[in-house]
């Protein structure tokens, strides 16, 4: 009988210390992956900070660029510039255009009107040819997403 009671007491004690390094094992594995958690934010926040100073220094080196133009003589005529603008166009081929159900999602959540964007930038280019400017700037997307066919 005693026997059995030390087998039982043997279980045990083997039972609580399997039981024991399975949680120091676990707590093991989670302080590194803490630790790991950790570094990762920690690399992260470095990488930002290098390309923001990077980013900082670039856009302050193209600032203090300064171009000189020297101006024409005064020749006592009234000259005027005349400039038109035309910003994002998006463009978006009209063959592009279909029924199917994943452009009609994309353009009921999207304010841009791809359907008629070749007919608005033909109606904006007459005015622009009615006012006879003398330049014409076309800044921003020409394209809707950058099709190349958009740009053709």
């Amino acid at each position: 009988m005693e026997n059995q009671i030390q087998g039982k007491n043997l279980r045990l004690s083997e039972q609580a210390l399997s039981s024991t390094l399975r949680a120091d094992n676990t707590k093991e594995k989670k302080n590194r992956a803490g630790r790991s958690g950790r570094l990762r934010r920690r690399l992260a926040g470095l990488l930002a900070l290098v390309t923001a100073v990077v980013s900082l220094g670039f856009g302050w080196l193209g600032a203090s660029t300064v171009a000189t133009v020297n101006a024409a003589e005064d020749t006592g005529q009234d000259s005027k510039l005349t400039i038109n603008v035309i910003s994002d166009v998006h463009i978006y081929p009209p063959h592009f255009v279909s029924d199917s159900q994943a452009y009609l999602d994309y353009v009921s959540g999207d304010p841009k009107m791809l359907k008629e964007s070749s007919y608005i930038l033909e109606e904006a280019l007459k005015e622009v040819k009615a006012q006879n400017p003398q330049f014409l700037i076309i800044p921003g997307d020409l394209t809707k997403d950058g099709e190349r066919e958009g740009h053709e």
